[in-house]
């Protein structure tokens, strides 16, 4: 399980037919999971959260618009899901949330999920994440 991750709220959920699942998370807060009150029958975990440096808004529209842009096109069996995605992510006015959201559906390799989402500096996670997108095009 990665040390950072987003505290949010479950927007929606659609069940695919290979047993997994397309959730649309809403972020609430990026924290670190410090240790774990319990693990069964579910988990509920210590978190501290995690504190954000400055970046100039005009630049994370940019890269939020660039991150978008590379998303992968939808499938026969995620075409409505993808676009409602993709809908609600460019409604959204806060970056830096639209950029963990992103790396969590998209980012596959987990060592550079784990980096990006260690980044306290959203336009440097913004350029990893846009990084990793690219590869996931070549």
């Amino acid at each position: 399980m990665l040390p950072v991750t987003t505290a949010g709220l479950v927007r929606c959920s659609v069940k695919n037919p290979d047993g997994t699942s397309q959730v649309m998370l809403y972020g609430v807060c990026r924290v670190r999971i410090t240790g774990w009150d319990q693990i069964k029958p579910f988990r509920i975990a210590r978190v501290e959260p995690v504190l954000t440096q400055h970046a100039p808004t005009k630049i994370l529209r940019q890269l939020k618009s660039r991150a978008l842009d590379l998303l992968p096109p939808p499938t026969d069996d995620s075409c409505e899901s993808m676009q409602q995605l993709r809908h609600e992510l460019e409604e959204m006015d806060e970056a830096e949330a639209v950029c963990d959201i992103i790396a969590f559906h998209f980012v596959r390799n987990k060592a550079a999920l784990r980096v990006l989402l260690e980044e306290c500096c959203p336009q440097r996670r913004y350029e990893k994440l846009i990084s990793e997108l690219e590869k996931a095009q070549d």
